[in-house]
């Protein structure tokens, strides 16, 4: 049998939406691939349903874990067993367009010296509905700056080069959900990376994603993986921006950690950050501006639960960062505040205009804050 040009590695845990992105690989135009499914369900739903596409498709290739082993392990058993000059992933929620394998393909063929193409892609929910679109770099001087600060590349929708990945080894299981990002990183220090222009994939978050239940982690072991390749590649003279950017990463994912209440987590996290950047909190913004991403959504009240939380993990708890923590819970009353005139709700408003004012007095200096605070005295809404 002679060895097919392109080898699609997915790992298998969720009937769901399965069809959806096995479907989207065989109607490829592109067709001289195998598929290797690694089944890590253990479920004879998905034994099933897997049974029924290699009796319509030959070029399916199924590897069936004795019980769950995770995705990391899943892959790096499909990479073994791949036997494709080219290896493309490809989730199990997610789905390629037809010209997906054939564009990247392409690319390789006519760019020797770049090792990995990833492709732009359409974020989708629970529903399939496109929620947004990413706008990665492209061109490798690019992407090699731009992965020092995040993960330009959406995992399902990358192709490597075998020989590439057989030498910088597989991913590292001791950082996923991360492991992708630390993959891209290692090989950017010996091969160039790049990105099609075109949305080739329909990158899928819902409740039960790994990207959605794991922030904490996933946050600590993206910085722990910059962290890994700054020192490979500056021992200990690493750029100080790109020391902040783990050092935010590690922050982050303190606050991630007081979300899904992983106190431990979360003062660890916070330690490494100011490890790596001591004067990370010397100034405002790189903490606040992490809040303001998690607070967006909740109410005042939640939100200051939050943000009291991740105060009450520093180790230094002085006069300035105490006011820097009032000013910023009176800023999300106030929000709730000037939210509920605008939308017509007085439900609250009383309350967190009291709060506040009570948490940060400034406020009374608005016209607008004062105003209110007048005709809430009168007794008028």
């Amino acid at each position: 049998m002679s060895e097919p040009r392109v080898s699609v590695v997915m790992s298998a845990y969720s009937p769901r939406y399965i069809r959806l992105a096995l479907d989207s690989i065989l109607a490829q135009t592109f067709t001289d691939f195998e598929f290797v499914i690694v089944d890590d369900s253990a479920s004879a739903e998905m034994r099933a349903l897997l049974g029924e596409y290699i009796e319509r498709d030959s070029r399916i290739v199924v590897a069936r874990n004795a019980r769950n082993m995770g995705q990391t392990w899943s892959l790096n058993h499909g990479f073994g067993l791949a036997r494709g000059e080219l290896i493309a992933r490809q989730d199990d929620d997610d789905i390629s367009d037809p010209e997906r394998l054939g564009r990247q393909a392409a690319f390789l063929e006519a760019n020797p010296e770049i090792g990995l193409v990833g492709t732009q892609a359409r974020i989708i929910d629970g529903e399939g509905r496109v929620q947004q679109q990413t706008t990665f770099p492209t061109t490798p001087g690019e992407v090699r700056s731009a992965l020092l600060r995040d993960c330009v590349f959406i995992h399902g929708s990358v192709m490597v080069r075998h020989s590439w990945l057989r030498a910088v080894g597989d991913f590292d299981a001791t950082l996923q959900p991360s492991e992708d990002y630390d993959l891209w990183l290692r090989l950017a220090e010996v091969t160039q990376l790049a990105n099609l222009p075109e949305a080739l994939y329909a990158f899928r978050i819902h409740t039960s994603s790994q990207s959605h239940r794991r922030r904490h982690t996933q946050m600590f072991n993206k910085a722990l993986a910059l962290e890994r390749a700054l020192e490979r590649r500056h021992g200990a003279q690493a750029p100080a921006a790109q020391q902040a950017n783990a050092a935010r990463d590690y922050l982050e994912a303190a606050v991630a950690s007081a979300l899904n209440n992983e106190a431990e987590f979360g003062r660890r996290s916070l330690a490494r950050a100011l490890s790596l950047r001591p004067a990370l909190l010397d100034r405002a913004e790189p903490l606040q501006g992490i809040l303001d991403e998690y607070t967006a959504g909740q109410d005042a009240a939640s939100g200051a639960v939050l943000v009291e939380t991740v105060y009450g993990w520093l180790p230094d708890r002085s006069a300035r960062l105490r006011r820097r923590q009032r000013r910023y819970v009176a800023g999300l009353h106030m929000r709730d505040v000037f939210r509920g005139l605008r939308e017509r709700r007085p439900e609250g408003i009383r309350r967190d205009l009291w709060l506040g004012i009570r948490h940060d007095p400034r406020w009374l200096l608005n016209r607008g804050v004062l105003v209110t605070a007048l005709r809430t005295l009168a007794g008028r809404r």
